[in-house]
């Protein structure tokens, strides 16, 4: 807002808040654009995956907790990772994001705080699109990983606001909560990236995306 072949990495488990289960409101989701893995290019972008979400759940709001393992990263020329400055920054290892269920049942991106928000539709092809780069501009090969746990609540958790996480863009965002969000009511959504533009022998340059099924 989001194992890889030929890689020994094995990211950690992730964990997620457990209090009392929600009733009522299940939530999926369904692949809305690629998944989709690029060639190189010097903006170091890597791939892309969209998901719409459906859900029978009205005026509400809709959480995700991101989880964004340690990458395995180095360039191809030896040179120190990353570059200085970096393209972007590091991902945020861990955050939540927020959208609000409107009376349709359609996801929206919210434009305030209240309790019933005002809203805007999502941008284009996606509710959610995880974008995933290296944060270079050189060739490079590595792993990277990304986790999303979905929860439901009447209402938005104080810590969130617009411009907390970067990487939450247009939703609001917070780096923690210590709201009890009950348990997930999606199965978690996750993608793996493993790439290798360094024309490794017996390879073929390139990423690969591996998301999750729900």
């Amino acid at each position: 807002m989001g194992g890889a072949t030929g890689s020994s990495y094995v990211p950690a488990a992730p964990t997620t808040p457990a209090p009392a289960a929600a009733t009522g409101s299940n939530v999926s989701w369904t692949t809305s654009w690629g998944p989709h893995a690029f060639e190189f290019f010097n903006d170091g972008r890597l791939a892309e995956w969209g998901v719409r979400f459906q859900t029978g759940v009205r005026s509400q709001w809709l959480i995700q907790h991101i989880q964004n393992p340690p990458r395995h990263i180095e360039h191809c020329d030896g040179s120190a990772y990353p570059d200085t400055p970096p393209l972007y920054g590091p991902a945020t290892p861990d955050y939540y994001e927020a959208w609000w269920i409107d009376g349709n049942g359609d996801a929206k991106i919210p434009t305030s705080l209240g309790q019933v928000p005002t809203f805007k539709d999502p941008f284009g092809y996606a509710d959610d699109l995880w974008k995933f780069n290296s944060d270079s501009s050189k060739p490079t090969q590595g792993t990277l990983m990304c986790l999303g746990d979905l929860f439901v609540v009447g209402r938005l958790p104080l810590e969130f606001g617009f411009g907390n996480v970067p990487d939450a863009v247009a939703l609001p965002s917070a780096k923690s909560t210590s709201a009890a969000l009950g348990s997930p009511v999606a199965p978690q959504r996750t993608a793996l990236v493993a790439w290798d533009y360094c024309g490794t022998p017996g390879t073929v340059p390139g990423a690969d995306i591996f998301p999750s099924k729900k």
